[in-house]
């Protein structure tokens, strides 16, 4: 009986954490460097910001990598998300309080993104995601991870 507790355990584990792709699965090679701000909680990242830094012209590298170009349809979901994250960061005070800051007036149709949702209610517009953000201004990736 211990045996099938622990194992559905694992399964149920699995099935929410753990199918996740990595921060970094999406991420073209190519970067100049990067920076790293990942949840310090010892059992889990629930909430992670990381930003690479890329030499200008590598738009075209994204597309290669499967990134949608940002439409004008897009900009109120990729606001929401951006929205979504801010006001978690400042409503917790996680790690990135002071640390978080982008400004969504500056999403374009130049910019490239990639977004894995992984919502767990569907009457919640903005939920569990990972977005990877290409701004083709700053040439820079912004990659937001909200596990809550």
């Amino acid at each position: 009986m211990k045996g099938l507790f622990y194992l559905l355990l694992g399964v149920l584990s699995l099935a929410v954490f753990g199918g996740s792709p990595s921060p970094d699965a999406h991420v073209p090679e190519g970067y100049d460097f990067a920076e790293y701000w990942d949840d310090p909680s010892p059992w889990m990242d629930f909430i992670d910001y990381r930003k690479y830094y890329y030499p200008d012209g590598s738009g075209p590298l994204f597309l290669r990598q499967g990134y949608a170009p940002v439409t004008t349809g897009d900009l109120p979901k990729l606001k929401a998300y951006f929205d979504d994250y801010a006001r978690w960061v400042d409503d917790t005070h996680c790690h990135l309080h002071g640390i978080y800051s982008f400004d969504t007036a500056c999403i374009d149709a130049e910019d490239r993104y990639f977004l894995v949702d992984e919502r767990l209610d569907p009457a919640h517009p903005v939920e569990c995601y990972r977005l990877w953000f290409y701004d083709a201004q700053t040439a820079t990736l912004h990659v937001l991870i909200n596990k809550w």
